[in-house]
């Protein structure tokens, strides 16, 4: 790619480094807040048709569908039922170690500790078993299991596990690492397959540049522009585990934002990178598809949690520039 393809996508990030402040992120930050804005009217109808499902007592659908449909909300939203309150206080509970691996509660407990009735609680360790974090059994009670039983990839779990600052940096770590393995292969399938979409990539990568240049890389619309991209990379790939582990990173991509790890001027680098995916696939140049891809997710796991790759300034897949950017589009 020529160094001044789509330039505007650098004003945003290029801003950062004219000498504006850069807000400090870290995962560690015992201050982090999730944020509570709603994701675009589309996709909150989504969230909402999601937790009436929920609320009869059904486990949640898990890593399928669009992926901030199923990330949870704040702890007790403004209007959240006994249901949601109760599955995400005790979700987060389990999750972030407060009630650790071999707790045992009683339903009679957890009614009286919450005040709420047995059948709502009955219908919350449901979903909770489903989820593997709990194991309920006559005369003994509500077993919590350890970590390695959890579906960990349930875009639940991994809200809920943000609450912890540990937890979200070993959580995120890993994601990423994940990401790292799957992303550029799904990308050099869809970009070999040629199914129909390839366009609307383009078309999405070029409204987050346009977004970044306006200072809106932490909104809500780039974030559901950011899910569908990667989502519909995964979908194109032809592979139905790979689409199921796009719904997982739609997820994360929910959590890093709405724990303000997203900066309102994404890295210009990344941005450009998202384009030249967008492009690579609909020409089908599978080569580059990957370059790109293994770029985009490399510098987004760099940028969270410092993680150290082999990656360099002179990889295929990096834009023109040797700059060092802190801010990402992922």
């Amino acid at each position: 790619m020529a160094p001044n393809d789509d330039g505007a996508g650098a004003q945003g990030a290029g801003a950062a480094r004219a000498g504006q402040p850069v807000p400090e992120r870290s995962l560690d930050s015992p201050h982090a807040g999730r944020k509570a804005w709603a994701l675009p009217p589309a996709r909150k109808a989504d969230v909402e048709g999601s937790r009436a499902g929920g609320s009869e007592g059904r486990a949640f659908e898990r890593a399928s569908g669009p992926a901030s449909a199923r990330a949870s909300g704040p702890a007790a939203p403004e209007g959240a039922t006994d249901y949601e309150a109760l599955l995400g206080e005790l979700g987060r509970q389990i999750a972030t170690g407060s009630r650790p691996a071999g707790t045992v509660m009683t339903l009679a407990d957890l009614e009286a500790e919450f005040g709420v009735s047995r059948t709502l609680v009955r219908d919350v360790v449901k979903v909770l078993e489903g989820l593997g974090m709990v194991t309920s059994r006559r005369r003994v009670g509500v077993t919590v299991e350890p970590r390695g039983s959890w579906q960990l990839l349930d875009p639940h779990v991994i809200a809920w596990r943000m609450y912890d600052a540990d937890e979200r940096r070993h959580h995120i770590l890993e994601i990423s690492e994940l990401r790292r393995g799957i992303e550029p292969e799904a990308a050099r399938l869809a970009a070999s397959r040629g199914l129909p979409g390839a366009q609307r990539l383009v078309e999405l990568a070029e409204r987050m540049r346009d977004l970044g240049v306006e200072g809106r890389g932490a909104d809500p619309e780039f974030l559901a522009a950011d899910i569908e991209f990667h989502e519909l990379v995964s979908s194109l790939s032809g592979n139905e585990i790979f689409a199921r582990l796009g719904a997982m990173v739609g997820s994360l991509l929910v959590e890093r934002t709405h724990w303000d790890l997203q900066p309102a001027h994404p890295d210009a680098d990344a941005v450009r990178c998202h384009i030249r995916l967008a492009r690579a696939i609909r020409d089908g140049d599978p080569e580059t598809a990957a370059e790109s891809a293994s770029f985009i997710v490399t510098q987004a796991a760099d940028e969270v949690g410092g993680a150290k790759t082999e990656q360099t300034s002179g990889a295929k897949g990096r834009p023109s520039g040797d700059e060092t950017h802190t801010n990402s589009a992922n």
